[in-house]
C-alpha cells in the first residue's frame, strides 16, 4: 500500500505536476517517494497556507476563508476563530485596510480591544497583527475614554507591526494600553502618534505584575499628557510593576504637563539602544523631559560591557530641572553606555538632575547641555552619584554641581563591591563643621578633576585643607 504525500493543493500542485509525470514515467519512481497520484488527484483537503489570514474591514466577507488576499474576512474575531480552528496558539493577521474608529468589534475601552476578542478564544495566547504594504493606520477618532489598542488579559503576547497608532484618548494610555501581565511588542513600522491622555501614559501606558512592553523598533512621538500639574509620561507610562525594554527606535516630541516629556518610570526599564528626542523633536516637561525617574524605579541605559554613543538622550527641553533625565524619589539610573547631549534643564540640571535618586555611571558621556546650574548633572538633597574612570561625564562646559544643606556634602570612597577607582558623589551623610571629600583616592586623581566639581557655587580642589577639608 502507497503512502500519500499530502501537498498544499492551491498553491503547490500547478509547481508540482511536471515532477509528477517524471515520477510515471520512471520504473519504481512513485515507489521511491512512496506517492499515490491517484491518492493525490483524489485528495479535496483544503490546506491553508503558512502565513497570514487577512482582514479587510470594509471590503472583507466572514464567509470567505481568510487564507488570500482575494478571500479576506471582515473582523479580526472572525481571523481569530480560523487560526483557532487550525488548533494553533499563535495567530498571523494581516490588515488589508485601515481600521476606522467606527469598526463594528471596538468595545468602549479600545478600538482593537485585544481584553475582549482572546478572552472568548482562550486557546489563542500570541497574535501579531501586521498592515500590509507600506502599513495600515487604527484611528481611535479622538472618542474619549477610549486606547487605540488595549491588552488586559494575562498569559497573552500583542505583536505590532507597520501600523500607525493614533487617535487615541485612554484614560490611563491615549494610544495604547497594557495591563494584568499582558506583553506587547512593536517592531519596525509602528509609529504611536497623536494620542493623548488626561492621566497617565500619552502614547503607551504599562503596568502591573508581569506587563511587559519591548520597543525593537518604532517610534512613539507626538504624543501628550497635558492636564495640568497631573499629566505624566507623554510618551510612555511605566507603572511600578511593569516592565520596558528598547531595543532600538525612537521617542521624541512627545509632551507631559508635570513628569517624563518622553518616558516616566516607576518600575524596571531597560534602553539598549535608540533615542529619546531628536534634533528639533525633543520631549518637553516641567521636570525630566526626557526621562523621569519615579519612586523606586530602575533604568540600565545600554549594556555591561558595552561602549558606543547609543542609546542617545538628546535635545529635551525641561520647564523647570532635569532636561535629559530627572531621578528623585529613591529612583536608580545605571548608565552603562550611551550620550546625554544637547539638553536643556532651564535652571537646573541640564544633562541630569538627581533631587532624591542615585545615578551609577559606569560608562557613557554627558555634553553639551545647559541650565542655569549644574549643566551636567545636578546633585542635591538626597541624591547620589556614582561615577567610574570609564564614565566621560566631566567637561569644564558640563560641570557637576551639588547643592545640599548647609553645604554638609560629602564626597567619599565606594566601599561596594566595585574595583578601585569610583568616585561617590552624594548629599548624603552630612557632617557637621565641615565637609570631607575623598575623589579618586589620589591627590593626582583630584588636582585633574577638580575642575569639574561645583559646591554651591565654589569650586573645590585647590580648596582643601591639609585634612581634605573644603574651605
Amino acid at each position: 500500500m502507497n503512502t500519500v504525500l499530502k501537498i498544499r493543493r492551491f498553491f503547490l500542485a500547478p509547481l508540482l505536476a511536471p515532477l509528477l509525470a517524471l515520477l510515471l514515467i520512471i520504473p519504481g519512481g512513485c515507489d521511491l517517494f512512496h506517492l499515490s497520484l491517484a491518492d493525490y488527484l483524489q485528495d479535496n483537503t483544503d490546506y491553508p497556507p503558512l502565513a497570514y489570514v487577512y482582514v479587510a474591514v470594509s471590503s472583507g466577507d466572514n464567509a470567505n476563508s481568510g487564507w488570500t488576499r482575494s478571500s479576506p474576512v471582515k473582523t479580526l474575531g472572525r481571523a481569530l476563530d480560523i487560526w483557532a480552528a487550525q488548533g494553533s496558539a499563535g495567530a498571523e493577521i494581516m490588515l488589508l485596510e485601515d481600521i476606522p474608529p467606527t469598526y463594528a468589534e471596538a468595545s468602549a475601552s479600545g478600538l482593537i480591544d485585544f481584553s475582549e476578542l482572546l478572552s472568548t478564544r482562550p486557546g489563542i495566547t500570541a497574535v501579531t497583527l501586521t498592515g500590509s504594504g507600506s502599513g495600515k493606520t487604527l484611528n481611535n477618532g479622538a472618542i474619549p475614554n477610549r486606547s487605540v489598542v488595549r491588552i488586559n488579559i494575562p498569559g497573552k503576547t500583542i505583536t505590532l507591526q507597520s501600523l500607525t497608532i493614533t487617535g487615541g484618548r485612554g484614560t490611563p494610555g491615549g494610544g495604547i494600553y497594557v495591563n494584568n501581565g499582558s506583553k506587547l511588542t512593536i517592531r519596525d513600522g509602528v509609529l504611536v502618534r497623536d494620542n493623548e491622555t488626561n492621566t497617565l501614559g500619552g502614547g503607551i501606558y504599562v503596568d502591573t505584575i508581569g506587563a511587559q512592553i519591548t520597543m525593537s523598533g518604532g517610534i512613539v512621538s507626538g504624543n501628550r499628557a497635558p492636564s495640568p500639574g497631573s499629566g505624566s509620561g507623554g510618551g510612555i507610562y511605566v507603572g511600578p510593576n511593569g516592565g520596558f525594554t528598547m531595543e532600538s527606535g525612537a521617542i521624541k516630541n512627545n509632551e507631559a504637563d508635570k513628569n517624563g516629556g518622553g518616558i516616566y518610570i516607576t518600575g524596571n526599564a531597560y534602553i539598549r539602544q535608540g533615542d529619546i528626542g531628536s534634533p528639533g523633536e525633543g520631549n518637553k516637561a516641567g521636570f525630566g523631559a526626557g526621562i523621569y525617574m519615579g519612586p523606586s524605579g530602575v533604568l540600565e541605559l545600554g549594556s555591561p560591557g558595552g561602549n558606543n554613543p547609543y542609546p542617545r538622550i538628546q535635545y529635551n527641553l525641561s520647564a523647570s530641572s532635569g532636561g535629559g533625565v530627572a531621578l528623585d524619589n529613591g529612583a536608580k539610573v545605571i548608565f552603562h553606555h550611551g550620550t546625554i547631549r544637547n539638553n536643556n534643564g532651564s535652571s537646573r540640571g541640564g544633562g541630569v538632575h538627581i533631587v532624591n535618586g542615585e545615578l551609577d555611571m559606569r560608562g557613557g558621556a554627558v555634553t553639551g547641555n545647559t541650565a542655569v546650574a549644574g549643566q551636567g548633572i545636578m546633585v542635591e538633597n538626597a541624591g547620589t552619584l556614582k561615577m567610574s574612570l570609564n564614565a566621560r561625564a566631566l567637561d569644564p562646559a558640563n560641570p557637576v554641581y551639588l547643592s545640599g544643606v548647609n553645604r554638609y556634602i560629602t564626597i567619599g570612597d565606594f566601599t561596594g563591591s566595585y574595583i578601585s577607582g569610583i568616585a561617590v558623589v552624594t548629599t548624603n551623610g552630612y557632617l557637621a563643621g565641615g565637609v570631607t571629600p575623598i575623589i579618586f583616592g589620589s591627590p593626582t586623581q583630584l588636582s585633574t578633576y577638580y575642575l569639574y566639581f561645583n559646591v554651591d557655587g565654589r569650586g573645590f580642589g585647590t580648596s582643601l585643607d591639609s585634612n581634605g577639608r573644603l574651605l
